[in-house]
């Protein structure tokens, strides 16, 4: 390769970058179901506006909650812990006595019952506040579907084991969430005429799983109806990377028949044919494996 061509090779990796980067784009908007559905100017602006502020990466307020990352929701979940590393001169990781304990009362080789599981979860608590109870479900995701494209809204019939702070969003929320960065509530809704002006704190909002989206029934026209579906009980529930759903569904001193309830909601929110499996766990306790067949 002669100077010239090392000169110009840098622009070219540069074109090859954006021409890639340009047939993603066309990907993404062909698979967006909202896609050539505004109506109005009005609609255009607020579209616009949510484009230059998405968020879709952000993990939503309620999932927020669930532990995914001990080693309870792992299990739940069917990843397999990582090994542990040892460094010369400090002793290896183990397990806590009360989650040994716990872990004995569970057979992880045996599928149970939901009406069990949900028995076992409780029993396998071994903290001394009332704990929540998790929802762990494996899914398949379709040829060539991106897993965080899995997610949807799903009506608890009792609630979820957080009570719930909503608020609408107004300009002078707006004003004083931009002034002083601190949102007290759990969730906000918005109008779609104010999406325009809610962009100027979508990096606050963003970050901390709370900008308004309508993928997660978050930006209505009759917001006032949408914060009494969520004070119901209304979530949303999101696939991780790993193609899994996790949500509180109840606490340990709930009634099993209420927990039961809430698990069947959310197992029967999802597509029937891409359950891999379902796994109950308490905060603090092991993962129980359910029967697919007992929903």
């Amino acid at each position: 390769m002669d100077k010239k061509e090392k000169d110009q090779q840098p622009l070219k990796d540069a074109e090859v970058e954006a021409e890639t980067q340009a047939e993603a784009d066309n990907e993404a908007r062909a698979e967006d179901p909202q896609a050539g559905q505004l109506e109005d100017e009005e609609q255009l602006d607020a579209a616009a506006e949510q484009k230059i502020t998405d968020t879709e990466g952000e993990v939503p307020a309620e999932l927020a909650a669930v532990h995914t990352d001990n080693t309870s929701a792992q299990e739940a979940s069917g990843v397999k812990e990582k090994p542990v590393k040892t460094v010369k001169g400090k002793k290896p990781r183990t397990r806590s006595q009360g989650y040994t304990a716990a872990a004995a009362k569970v057979n992880a080789g045996k599928i149970y019952g939901l009406d069990e599981a949900i028995k076992l979860a409780k029993e396998s608590s071994y903290v001394k506040f009332d704990a929540s109870l998790e929802i762990h479900v494996r899914l398949s995701p379709k040829k060539g579907e991106k897993t965080d494209s899995i997610r949807g809204l799903v009506q608890l019939p009792h609630g979820s084991a957080k009570k719930v702070n909503v608020q609408v969003l107004t300009e002078d929320l707006i004003e004083e969430i931009s002034r002083t960065k601190r949102v007290e509530a759990d969730t906000l809704i918005a109008t779609p005429a104010l999406m325009p002006k809610v962009a100027k704190i979508a990096k606050i909002l963003g970050p901390i799983g709370k900008m308004p989206s309508p993928k997660a029934g978050t930006v209505s026209d009759k917001p006032e109806e949408i914060v009494k579906a969520v004070e119901a009980g209304r979530v949303e529930y999101r696939a991780d990377n790993q193609a899994i759903v996790h949500l509180a569904i109840g606490k340990v001193s709930w009634d099993d028949a209420k927990v039961m309830e809430n698990a069947q909601a959310v197992v029967g929110a999802l597509p029937k044919n891409q359950l891999l499996s379902v796994n109950l766990s308490a905060t603090m306790g092991p993962g129980i494996r359910v029967d697919l067949n007992t929903f």
